[in-house]
């Protein structure tokens, strides 16, 4: 199963993801890379090395199996490359607008607006002024000030103030009100 993050590290040295799939499946369909894989790329994931623990350590780890011409050199370079994009998914601090990808709210913070196709992974405590239409899948015990037309996966405990035309597939024990 993928993991956050999800990438292709091909033998020279390069690294391929996206900002809106961390399927290694699709990417290759995307790439349409599906005839050339004959050892071409290694399946790669960049998680925390505690699971949940977005702002702790980081292992790179191998997909199913690890390529026979994958080396220490290559490793390295992956690894550096999957930091730089890891320190751009994971917000930590106040944002005025996220855009376009999968992000990762640490901590109490507070990001004024989700733009379109944001994809919002475990919201924690955060406060999302206005959600537009981004999909949120683990609200957790954040604070989403106008839902506008986003979905919501999992509310937990979130209190969504304004809802609007939010579609919310599993409200648990979120405190919703409409106007």
């Amino acid at each position: 199963m993928c993991k956050f993050i999800s990438g292709l590290g091909l033998k020279n040295g390069d690294l391929i993801v996206s900002k809106y799939t961390d399927s290694h499946e699709d990417l290759i369909d995307s790439l349409s890379l599906k005839d050339m894989e004959n050892n071409l790329f290694q399946r790669l994931e960049y998680s925390p090395k505690k699971e949940n623990d977005f702002i702790g350590e980081y292992i790179l780890s191998f997909d199913n199996y690890k390529e026979i011409w994958v080396n220490e050199e290559l490793i390295k370079s992956w690894t550096k490359k999957f930091e730089v994009i890891k320190n751009k998914r994971v917000i930590t601090k106040n944002n005025k607008i996220l855009m376009g990808g999968a992000f990762v709210l640490v901590g109490d913070i507070t990001i004024k607006k989700l733009g379109n196709c944001c994809v919002l992974l475990n919201a924690g405590s955060a406060t999302i002024e206005y959600a537009d239409s981004a999909t949120i899948e683990h609200a957790n015990s954040a604070t989403i000030k106008y839902a506008g037309s986003a979905t919501i996966e999992d509310a937990g405990s979130a209190t969504i103030e304004h809802a609007g035309l939010a579609t919310i597939k599993y409200a648990g024990s979120a405190t919703i009100t409409k106007d």
